[in-house]
Order: C-alpha cells, then structure tokens, then sequence
C-alpha cells in the first residue's frame, strides 16, 4: 500500500511539472506568398447567418490576376468561457473570388472573433484576423411636416433600428435635448423605444418663447442625429392669423369651403452635407434596385482591379470583377433581394496608392406598411423626390469588414460611408417674409390688459369686497384644485415675466399632486416655460435694475423647477451661486398680488368652518365644504344689493378668487 502511494505521488509530480512547464506550439505561419482579402457586410450578429467573401489573387506582374489553384476551409474562433469553434467549407463562386458561410450562434458573444482561412491540401493558413461582432444601432428621425408655433406641441418621431437587419430595436436609450437660438438648452432627457423600435419625442413651445432655429440633438451612444427648427414666435403667429381673416373676409367663398381652416405651413428639410463629402468622389451613380436585379454606374478611374459586391443581413447576393475602369452594369443574381431589409452595395479597387473601398446602404420598402417603412416612405415628402434614399445611405450606412493577409503592407483607405444626419429645414427667401426680431423686453408687457381677469387672496380676518367689482367669488378648500386655477389665471397668449414665473412656480407646486400620466405633459410644459425665463434671466445681466427686479423670482422658480428637470447651464451656474428661499411664492401682479408664505397657504385649503358676507343691512353665512366654495350674485335673485365685506370666522385662514370675467357688481 506504501509502495502504490509513493508512486501515485510520484506521477502526480510528474504530471504537474508537465502542465507547468508545457507550452502550446506557436500557431502555424501564414502563408503570404499570394494576395488574400476577406470582405463581409459589417459585424456579426448572434443567431443569424454570415457569409464572408473571400478573394485570392496573384500579386506578381503588372495587374493582379485570380488565384483559383487553392480548395479552401475556413474556421471561427470565439474566445468565449469555453472556447467555440465553427468551421465551414469556402465555396467556389468564381475565378479567385470563394464565400464561407456561418450559423452564428445565439448566445453572449465576445466583441471579436478569429477567422482563419486554410488550404485544404497543404492545411497552411492564409489568413488569420479578428472578426467583430455586435449589433449596430442607428437612428432614424421624422421631423414634425409643419412649421411650429410657439405655443404649439413639438413632435418628433424616431426609430431606432438595427443597422444591419433594419429591425425596430425595443428599449433603446435615446436622449433628446433641445437648444433655443440662443443657444441655451432647455431639454435634456432619455426617452426609449416601444416594441416597433419607435419613439416620441415631445416638448411644448412656450407662447412666449423667441422665434428662431432651435436645434434639437438625439443620441445614442455614437449615434446623433442633429435636426434644426425653424419655429415661429407668437407674433408671427398673430400676423399669420390676421391674413387669415383677413382672406376671408376678402373672398367670402374660402370661408364656406374651409371653415375651419388652421394656421399652418408644410415644412420642407434638406440633409446638411460637409466639404468633406462635397469633395469625394462619386464611385456610385444612378443605381436602380429591382428584385433580382441591380443596376448602376461606377467610377474607378486609373484602378487594375476592382470587385463589386451585393450584401443584405448578412448574405452576399452576388460578387464579380469590374472588366473596365468606368460603366454601366446590371448585377443580377437567384436569390431575391427581400422588401424592408438594408442592402448594401460594395466595391473596392487596387490602384497605384494602394486599396480603396465604397459602400453604400439602400433601402427598398414594401407594399405591407409598418412603422418603420413608414418612416422611408414619409422621406419622400419632407425631403423631396428621393428622400428615401438620402436617409437610407446616412441612416443605415455602416463600416463594412475588410482585411488581407499582407499585415499593413497594402494602404487600404475607406471612402468615407459614415455620413452625419444634420437635418436642415427649408427656409423663403428673406423677401418673401415679413421678419419680426423680437427683444427680451417683450417680456416686460402682457396681455393682461386684453383679458377680465381674477385675483386670489389669503385672508385670515376679513376683506372688503366694496373695493371689487367682480361677477363670483370663490373660496379653495383643494390644493391641486387651486393651483389649477392660479395657473389658468396666469396663462396669456403674451404673458409677461412675472406670470411666467408664477406659472413656472406653480406648476412645480402641483406636481406632487398629479398621477404618473399627467406627470409627463406637465414637466414638458416646465420644459418649454424653461426658454423665455433663461432668455429674460440673460437680459437682465446687462441692467443691473430689471437684475435686482427679477433675477431672484427667475432663481426661485428655476429651483422648484430644478427637482424635476434639467437647467440650462446658465441658469444652473447662477442658482449655485445665490442663496434662494422656497418657502414663499408671489408676487404676481396683479393675479397674486402679495408674496404669501407657503406655511400658510397649504393650511388654508382644507374644507369646514363658515364665513360671513356682511352689508349694511344683513349678513349671510357660507359653509365651507368640498372642494370649493362658490358664492354668485345670480344665487340671490330678487336681491340687487352687494356685499361689502366677507369675514372668515375660522381659525385657519382662507383662500379667496374673485373672479372678474363679466363683472359690473359684486
């Protein structure tokens, strides 16, 4: 038993010195002797199908010609936990050119993979490299087709899609954010995709925001998709509805065909292009996608080789050689191409400078509509005749994958495919347009002056009504249901700084009483008031009087505001830099005429207790219950005298409107 122990031990030793000591044998050389490059559309995707192109030319003599001499296998190496290989047969296509074909499997992948291709008969390499994998995601965006208002809802639609497959991508980030001309920006949030790969973008345009080109950015990771729009203020919007009326007034029949006729305009978009795409060259022109076949002209001129190939998701559809420098050719092929997936052309060329690759992205759109196609289709109107295909070859254009074997010795340089989508809108000439600049004054005057309008008071003895002509009074015992109508009160077509903030103000106080649904449009409605109180916030620096006026209700509203969005980085900057108490709001005159401490106003909106209206001759009791306390002059017909003082008996104060809309008498 000792003896067998003893040499158990003895070849455990053995054993592990070997594993110690032992080194694999250094991977087998790669054959170079011939030129080999290995194409494919773009990275790899987990539970789909990649063929990968292979081409075998002779480098010897003045122009390359085919190698066809080899029969060729090819594995996939990825470096997972437990390492997966995956092999394949290389076919034959034609002279030099052989494609591989794998079932990708649907599992984590590594971000790469090895490829290495192999001669069956020596079993030497001749090429070995990383293949990428992962999934690209892109951004598709629908500009809203009319012009907007100030006072409108802006609307932008997006589609996040797999750039490869063109497959709607459910849950994607994106973020939105939203600069005035000024620069300042006023939105900044994460919206996600649906199911479809759709997402909304919506913000609203304060009446009072400045006209102009906003510009609007949305991202995900590396994606961005920069949209400029040129939104109206409120004034041209009053100008445009003056010569509305104005036409109708002028031609009585345009009154009975559109009597409802809206203020609005189509709005034209272009695609932005940099010097640097002006300047490349054209290697693709006039292309024509058919089912099984593709027609095109090329450029590549002074090259001595060139291949064109016909991907879509992964699949080749057709590789050939390019006889000629320059032409017309029509590529046709078994398989067809399939409706609502990406297809990518790609031709590369040796020249005397070395090897040169152009890829371009089409998208053909089928008859059965869904929401993605529907995007490609829409391109056609807001960006004319083709638009399609513009937002096809920048949307969906990706860097394809092309290696050699010749480890650097070949320059390759890729023809720029990755465009930018900055997205312009289509502007009238200046003298077609009546153009109104407006200054941050205009924030200094309101329309109130246009409007009966109400005012609210914490009373905690008594008021004299006599001083008041209003039609009804009202007595809040429901925050939410006050506020409300504060808000109401403070919302002009033209309002001015002070009811912009007691809207920004208020609207932050209400939050904590609405459901998650309502939630959203109010924070978007902070969003928009966000753009006049940062403009004005601006103005005041260079007037140290409207500074000392306004710059502490601005900082005060921006800080209620700030528990719920972002600020611009101006605003933000100042509010870190000042000391801003909460606990109060008001002014805002007249609606709020007094500043009222916030300790003392919640109290005051609960129901019970009574209140007395007194006059000379009589007086008469109000229970306080519900919501909301009405008293109207209509409740007491026959009774034609008014009430000159309204007395709270309660403890607690109370909350009271009177409301102004048709009053003669109280």
């Amino acid at each position: 038993m000792y003896n067998f122990l003893k040499t158990a031990l003895l070849v455990a030793i053995i054993f592990g010195l070997t594993l110690l000591f032992y080194t694999a044998p250094p991977a087998q050389e790669v054959d170079k002797t011939i030129f080999v490059a290995v194409s494919a559309d773009s990275a790899m995707l987990a539970g789909s199908r990649q063929d990968f192109a292979i081409y075998l030319l002779n480098p010897h003599g003045k122009v390359p010609v085919p190698d066809n001499t080899s029969r060729l296998a090819a594995s996939l190496v990825f470096p997972t936990q437990r390492p997966l290989t995956i092999k394949s047969e290389a076919k034959f296509i034609s002279e030099g050119a052989y494609t591989a074909s794998f079932n990708i499997p649907d599992i984590a992948l590594p971000p790469q993979a090895i490829l290495e291709i192999r001669n069956k008969e020596s079993g030497q390499p001749i090429f070995r490299g990383p293949a990428p994998t992962g999934r690209d995601t892109t951004l598709v965006v629908m500009p809203p087709p009319e012009i907007v208002y100030a006072g409108s809802w802006l609307s932008i639609r997006i589609a996040t899609l797999c750039r490869k497959s063109g497959k709607g991508l459910f849950k994607t980030p994106v973020r939105a954010k939203l600069l005035t001309p000024a620069g300042q920006q006023t939105v900044n949030r994460v919206i996600h995709s649906d199911i479809d790969g759709m997402a909304v973008f919506t913000t609203h345009i304060n009446n009072n925001a400045a006209g102009g080109i906003y510009k609007c950015e949305l991202s995900h990771g590396r994606e961005k998709v920069v949209l400029h729009l040129n939104i109206k203020s409120m004034s041209e919007k009053r100008r445009k509805r003056a010569m509305t009326i104005q036409n109708r007034d002028i031609n009585p029949l345009a009154r009975l065909i559109e009597p409802d006729m809206k203020i609005t305009e189509p709005q034209q978009y272009y695609f932005a292009r940099s010097l640097e795409e002006i300047d490349q060259p054209v290697i693709f022109d006039e292309v024509n996608l058919e089912k099984s076949t593709v027609f095109l002209s090329y450029h590549c001129p002074g090259s001595l080789w060139r291949q064109i190939e016909v991907w879509q998701n992964g699949r080749i559809h057709y590789t050939s050689d390019l006889q000629i420098e320059s032409g017309r050719v029509s590529l046709s092929f078994k398989s067809p191409l399939l409706e609502d997936i990406p297809i990518k052309l790609k031709l590369w060329y040796l020249d005397q400078n070395g090897l040169k690759i152009c890829e371009q992205t089409f998208y053909r759109a089928g008859e059965q509509q869904n929401p993605i196609n529907l995007f490609f289709k829409a391109a056609d109107r807001f960006l004319g005749d083709g638009g399609s295909t513009l937002q096809a070859a920048r949307a969906l254009a990706g860097k394809g994958f092309f290696a050699d074997n010749q480890a650097g010795k070949v320059k390759i340089s890729l023809i720029k495919s990755e465009l930018e989508q900055t997205i312009e809108p289509e502007i009238p000439p200046a003298a077609d347009l009546s153009i109104i600049r407006e200054s941050p004054a205009r924030l200094l005057s309101s329309d109130a002056r246009h409007k009966p309008g109400r005012r609210f008071f914490l009373v905690k003895d008594e008021i004299q009504l006599s001083r008041y002509k209003f039609s009804n009074l009202r007595i809040w015992h429901h925050p939410r249901r006050l506020l409300g109508s504060l808000i109401g009160s403070l919302m002009l077509e033209r309002a001015n700084i002070a009811y912009l903030i007691g809207e920004a103000e208020i609207r932050s106080l209400r939050l904590q009483y609405m459901s998650d649904a309502e939630r959203d449009a109010e924070l978007e409605k902070l969003e928009g008031l966000l753009a006049p109180l940062s403009e004005f916030h601006e103005f005041c620096q260079s007037s140290p009087e409207l500074k000392a006026t306004w710059e502490n209700g601005i900082l005060r509203a921006a800080k209620r505001i700030s528990g719920y969005i972002s600020l611009p980085e101006k605003l933000a900057t100042a509010l870190k830099s000042h000391q801003i108490n909460t606990d109060r709001i008001g002014p805002f005159s007249p609606v709020l005429p007094v500043e009222v401490a916030l300790d003392e106003l919640m109290p005051a909106l609960k129901p019970g207790g009574r209140v007395l209206l007194t006059s000379n001759e009589r007086q008469m009791p109000i229970n306080l219950s519900g919501n909301v306390s009405v008293f109207s002059s209509r409740s007491f017909s026959g009774k034609d005298e008014g009430f000159e003082k309204l007395i709270n008996t309660r403890s607690a104060p109370i909350v009271v409107e009177l409301d102004f809309s048709s009053a003669t008498a109280n």
